[in-house]
Order: structure tokens, then sequence, then C-alpha cells
């Protein structure tokens, strides 16, 4: 509940809202907060980088499954869309405050954001080998792909919601279909 509060306050108000105001929305004193988290930095990266499962990371690694590529990067584009709206302006808000991937608890080998590129790209690598796609570079069309997906929450993040107006899904369809062109094997083209 801390948390859920804290990540409230800061995507309502910015990063330099006053950790009185949210101790005050959680009916507890200022000390008690401080007691429990340290510092105000370290509330923020807790409340807006709270650990999750990335499903769509998880389902990358599994490699293409059985049913068509298509089917599976809509899937995939969909969920990744929605897991960057909401990290989007827990980004946005932490490096506001001038908090850096380091100091955010990103202290493994590969940076997550570098890992899910790789992760992607090689799940396109398996679809080539498994001749479902044409060979093209993977690393490229990895950052293509999330990049694509990337690039509409910190548009929409930036002009309130307002651009693109096309849903999650639809973006999704038509990136893949886009991006479908040029990677499709040869006897689908």
């Amino acid at each position: 509940e801390i948390l859920d509060v804290a990540r409230t306050c800061f995507l309502e108000q910015g990063s330099s809202v006053s950790t009185v105001v949210i101790a005050e929305r959680l009916n507890m004193s200022h000390g008690a907060l401080f007691k429990r988290f340290g510092t105000k930095e370290e509330l923020m990266i807790r409340a807006l980088l709270r650990p999750q499962r990335h499903q769509w990371m998880d389902r990358l690694g599994d490699g293409p499954d059985e049913r068509p590529i298509r089917e599976q990067l809509v899937e995939i584009a969909a969920k990744m869309s929605a897991f960057f709206e909401l990290l989007t302006p827990a980004i946005t808000t932490l490096r506001s405050a001038g908090i850096s991937l380091d100091s955010m608890g990103d202290r493994h080998t590969v940076p997550r954001p570098v890992h899910g590129h790789q992760v992607m790209a090689g799940w396109f690598r398996q679809a080539q080998d498994q001749g479902r796609i044409r060979r093209v570079d993977e690393n490229a069309l990895a950052v293509i792909f999330v990049g694509g997906l990337r690039s509409r929450s910190f548009l929409r993040h930036i002009t309130n919601n307002e651009y693109p107006a096309s849903s999650i899904e639809e973006h999704a369809r038509v990136l893949v279909d886009t991006l479908w062109a040029g990677m499709a094997p040869e006897n689908e083209r």
C-alpha cells in the first residue's frame, strides 16, 4: 500500500512531491516513512520500479511456438506496449529527479533495456532458424520492433495520452503488419 500511494503521488505531482504529502495520504508519520525507506530517492525507486515479472520477456525466452509468427508478434507487441505504458512515466519521473539507471537498482551485468533487446533478437533468430521469417539482421529488427513500441508510450506520455490515438492492440497489429513486409519468408510474399 505504501508503494502504491507513493507511486501515485510521484506520477501525479512529479519527483518534487514532498514526502510529507505522501505520509499524510498514508495516515502515517513522516518519520515512519523515512524509517522504512531511508531516503526519498529509495522510496521513489522502489515505488516507481516495483519488481514485476515481465510476461513478454518470459514469453520471448521460450522462442516461437507453433502458432503463426504474425499472431505471436502481435501478442508480444501488445504485452510489451502495455508494459511500456506503465514504465515510461516512471522512468521519466525518476530521470527528472536526476536518478540514473545505476542508482535505479539496475546493477545487472547487462542493463535491463539492453537485455530486452537481446532477448527479442534471440526470438527473431529462432524464428529465422525455423525458416519462419527471412534472414535479416535480428538485432536491427529487435531495435525497430521494441523502439516502435517504446516510442508509442513516450509520445502518449509527453502529449498527455493524445497521440497516437490508436489502442495498444491496434498499434501492435499495425506495427507487425508493417514490419512483416520485410521479414516474411519468401513463400508468404
